[in-house]
């Protein structure tokens, strides 16, 4: 695994530029990269982050709206980005399934059955 000394990129296997800032390869690529080398942009995320994020998106309103903001590319890191992302298709995937099984107890009529078993008399 190799990196561009500029822009910090991953490189792939025998490239001659950088796909990122299109530096030349050819005598700069370094193998060994700190954490403090790596620029903000792709510097990993760690576990308490990942937890706060998610603790944020999930606030009902205003998660929702940082949620769209930060998936369509306002994060200026790439792994927040694309935990934002992650975070939305699960989301979009909840509530299909639950609009379709509410379509489909709709249409066969489980529905009304499942609100009169809710309004039975209780008995103590």
């Amino acid at each position: 695994m190799s990196f561009c000394q500029n822009c910090g990129k991953e490189l792939p296997d025998q490239a001659k530029k950088c796909p990122e800032c299109g530096a030349d390869a050819a005598g700069n690529v370094r193998n060994d990269i700190t954490l403090e080398e790596l620029p903000k942009r792709f510097r990993p995320l760690g576990a308490w982050a990942y937890f706060g994020w998610s603790l944020l998106f999930s606030i009902p309103v205003v998660g929702l709206i940082l949620l769209i903001v930060f998936s369509t590319g306002a994060a200026r890191n790439i792994n927040l980005r694309r935990f934002a992302r992650s975070h939305f298709c699960m989301l979009l995937f909840i509530f299909i399934v639950i609009a379709a099984v509410l379509i489909v107890g709709a249409a066969t009529g489980s529905w009304l059955t499942f609100t009169q078993w809710l309004a039975r008399p209780t008995r103590f």
